[in-house]
């Protein structure tokens, strides 16, 4: 769950190429809510990695983000049945997070590397020119 998602799709995205750019988009967001806020993603790995209740609550929170905002988009978009929409979604979710966690470390955080991110992205993982 981001901080961007606030300003989220209300409705569902029903396209493949609708959903490509979100998710571009989305990523792009959160690598510069990573520069802006990098104590708050810190704290949020940190975090995850405790066997504690703050970590029990994020998952929970992770959880119903995937259910009611991620899944519904995938299962719309790319026509999933609701079982490879939730499979796909926890995978998103994760690459997401370790692009961050990356990012977080990186010596070039411009937005040129950014754009650099998101074209391997957009070339090699959704397959888009």
């Amino acid at each position: 769950p981001m901080i961007t998602e606030v300003g989220a799709h209300k409705e569902y995205l029903r396209t493949r190429e609708a959903w490509a750019r979100h998710f571009l988009s989305s990523i792009e967001k959160t690598l510069i809510e990573a520069e802006q806020y990098p104590e708050l993603y810190k704290f949020y790995f940190m975090m995850l990695l405790q066997n504690n209740e703050y970590a029990k609550r994020l998952q929970y929170h992770e959880t119903r983000y995937l259910s009611e905002r991620v899944v519904p988009h995938l299962i719309s978009a790319l026509r999933l049945p609701e079982i490879e929409a939730y499979a796909l979604a926890e995978v998103l979710l994760s690459m997401r997070m370790g692009i961050v966690l990356n990012w977080l470390f990186a010596a070039e955080q411009t937005p040129k590397a950014r754009k650099r991110i998101l074209k391997v992205i957009q070339t090699r993982i959704l397959m888009r020119r």
